[in-house]
């Protein structure tokens, strides 16, 4: 039996199964060292040899039959061979310098070195508490967003049809401007900022049956109709709005299955009916403008290229599920992974650009009518799912908290819990931009911050000891000179 180990250090695995490569290292009875060439077939495959990298995991060796060649020679002799891959250290280690070296030579990074990445993320993440609230909503909140450049500025919008534009740093619990709704049949099913101007404008879809734009800037303005469905009469509505600022295009889908596309001045352009039931949710690619995805309530979650949308069946790719979907999200570290939630327990992860299903990840937040859906959300810095839970209380008992999931392994990293929101469901999540604060909405809207007073009490009773210590030996020194004397 011959043992070969490889005389260079594999970063990435084999992509095929058959393959030929050239060593200068064999060890045999008969001790020659010499150029081969190998012809490989694997008599089997193992999970290892599938987009993974060279590690630990790899020091189990597969058994393989070889065609091996000497050069310049035609005899071939078929043998069976144990391979084992010697280890690359850099593979092995946390080292930040290591993670930046593969990352600059296109090589896939660890498992180890990733997770290195996730401890001191999640670390902060435990020192977040609520620390700024708004209790001024009459119904639940149904939307909410962050402004993507001015801090610390939300916008929230209610099931009342209420918005309100809140800075909390500097207005405290009164936001800076409120626009009241028309009460019941006026809720705000997507809210997004206006990144064109300073912060004070929204687009926002509504149950009334519009796509508007709004300046929060002066309550007495009234809101620009960008699309309006005929009659009015709630039977059909928009529910799901998406914006790709670059191209000018604004997406507004309905309770239909239908999606209108229209410039961002309010240019209608077409309609088609790209689902069966309801849009839910609408989002454009940040990689590439011209791709976007729906969701909906027909349990199908369909990528298109704007440019060459013919009819319901002219997706680029469909993926699906098993339960209707309440939304999906690109990853906000670089846009290449989608992040959906659907209407029971499950949490997709699927990589771009195949749209690949690379993770389920069970999680119980079961929808029913009154609450707005529950929609997993990214963390800006880290590959992070943020999802609220809702628990069935008929299986296992089971706080209500914010959950934190790392979606390329499925691991559950944190449960973030506050007594001051005890026994609240958590509905909807998002990180502002920098990653330091968390909103949180259900009737109430929460601001999550970092409080470190439990390690500044710490340090104050570290050196109230440290004193008391220093002052002990003090007085020893002192008693110990006057015995001297």
């Amino acid at each position: 039996m011959f043992h070969i180990i490889t005389a260079f250090p594999l970063i990435s695995p084999f992509p095929h199964n058959h393959l030929t490569f050239q060593t200068i290292s064999m060890s045999a009875q008969c001790h020659f060292r010499t150029w081969f060439t190998f012809e490989i077939h694997m008599t089997h495959q193992s999970e290892l040899w599938s987009n993974k990298p060279m590690g630990k995991e790899w020091a189990n060796f597969m058994q393989m039959n070889i065609n091996f060649i000497m050069k310049n020679c035609d005899t071939k002799v078929k043998i069976p061979l144990d391979i084992r891959f010697k280890e690359n250290p850099i593979l092995l280690s946390n080292n930040i310098i290591h993670w930046n070296f593969l990352k600059s030579i296109n090589s896939a990074v660890p498992s180890n070195l990733k997770k290195t990445l996730n401890t001191p993320l999640i670390n902060y993440v435990k020192s977040l508490k609520i620390s700024k609230w708004y209790f001024a909503f009459d119904r639940r909140i149904t939307a909410m967003t962050w402004h993507p450049t001015v801090a610390d500025t939300v916008a929230i919008g209610s099931k009342s049809g209420d918005i309100i534009l809140w800075n909390f740093e500097q207005d405290g619990i009164k936001p800076r401007s409120f626009i009241k709704g028309i009460g019941p049949g006026g809720s705000i099913q997507n809210i997004i900022f206006d990144e064109r101007d300073n912060g004070e404008s929204v687009f926002y879809a509504s149950v009334d049956g519009t796509v508007s734009l709004r300046s929060l800037a002066n309550d007495h303005l009234s809101a620009e109709t960008l699309l309006k469905t005929e009659g009015c009469d709630y039977d059909r509505w928009y529910s799901s709005i998406g914006i790709s600022f670059p191209s000018k295009v604004l997406l507004a889908g309905n309770n239909k299955g239908y999606v209108n596309v229209l410039s961002i001045q309010g240019e209608k352009q077409w309609e088609k009916k790209l689902h069966k039931q309801k849009v839910t949710h609408i989002e454009f690619s940040p990689k590439e403008t011209n791709c976007f995805v729906t969701t909906s309530v027909d349990k199908n979650l369909k990528v298109w290229d704007i440019r060459s949308i013919k009819n319901a069946e002219s997706y680029l790719y469909s993926c699906p599920h098993e339960k209707p979907i309440n939304s999906a999200y690109f990853s906000r570290t670089d846009g290449s992974s989608l992040l959906t939630t659907d209407q029971l327990d499950e949490l997709r992860v699927y990589k771009c650009p195949t749209f690949q299903l690379t993770r389920k990840i069970h999680h119980q937040h079961k929808h029913f009518q009154h609450i707005t859906p529950i929609k997993a959300t990214w963390h800006p810095l880290r590959d992070i799912a943020v999802v609220g839970r809702y628990p069935n209380p008929f299986i296992v008992p089971e706080d209500r908290c914010v959950d934190f999931f790392d979606c390329e392994t499925g691991e559950h990293l944190y449960q973030l819990f506050d007594p001051m929101a005890d026994k609240k469901i958590h509905l909807l999540n998002e990180f502002n931009p920098q990653g330091d604060k968390l909103l949180s909405a259900l009737l109430q809207a929460f601001v999550w911050k970092a409080n470190f007073k439990h390690l500044e009490s710490r340090e104050k009773k570290r050196k109230v000891v440290d004193d008391e210590s220093n002052s002990f030996t003090f007085e020893t020194t002192k008693k110990k000179k006057l015995r001297e004397m």
